[in-house]
């Protein structure tokens, strides 16, 4: 997209990222979210940046709240409850506006027409256009802000990602660390599980590395503002 904002030194583009399906079985998705489900009046089409050191983009994972204060009370009951609590997108803030058109709801990604998909896609890709400052961004400048303490290795250890990845992800931490000439921060941090999350070969599924994606931002949040 031709608009950007600034996270620490980095100029990152808001960007949208669809994802196709290469054998029919899954469902095309937008934001990591499908077709249906954001065509549903009560969802909302968060905000992704494109991030050009790793050449991969971020969802945003706070945009269903309406600000900074309601994000922070949800999550200091998710890092309780991490294992119970659902995610922060079937949460979506009451204050935060819906579409109005319900004949949507009914397409499903096999009776979909490059017509129909044209028309919805249309409606999508304006409203995404015409969206206020996502919140996510906020909260990444507070991850950038926030350095990460000495024990590196146990912190990362903790994440809920797989061994193998968590070390791919310890690595590119190092490598951005002199890519960047910064410190490690928890912002680097995030992006480098990011980063292992949707390069890496693995036997995970496009769903679970989005979902453990979204548990990593809000681990990492919690723990940045502990």
């Amino acid at each position: 997209m031709p608009t950007s904002l600034s996270v620490g030194s980095e100029r990152l583009h808001h960007s949208l990222i669809l994802t196709n399906s290469y054998n029919g079985r899954t469902p095309f998705s937008i934001q990591g979210q499908t077709l249906t489900t954001l065509l549903d009046a009560s969802s909302q089409l968060g905000s992704s940046l494109y991030r050009s050191v790793c050449q991969n983009g971020l969802l945003g994972w706070a945009d269903s709240f309406a600000d900074l204060d309601t994000y922070r009370g949800w999550l200091d009951e998710w890092a309780k409850r991490t294992d119970k609590l659902p995610s922060a997108r079937s949460n979506p803030s009451p204050a935060r506006s819906t579409r109005t058109t319900t004949d949507i709801r009914t397409i499903h990604h096999r009776a979909l027409t490059i017509e129909r998909f044209q028309e919805h896609l249309s409606k999508l890709l304006l409203e995404h256009l015409s969206a206020p400052p996502a919140l996510t961004a906020v909260v990444y400048n507070q991850l950038q802000e926030a350095p990460l303490a000495g024990a590196q290795e146990g912190l990362i250890r903790k994440l809920p990602i797989p061994v193998q990845l968590a070390k791919q992800a310890r690595d590119r931490l190092r490598l951005e660390e002199r890519l960047l000439k910064e410190p490690a921060s928890y912002w680097l941090l995030y992006n480098a599980v990011n980063y292992a999350l949707f390069t890496s070969r693995s036997s995970l599924t496009l769903n679970d590395r989005y979902r453990l994606d979204e548990r990593v931002f809000h681990q990492l949040v919690a723990l940045a503002q502990a």
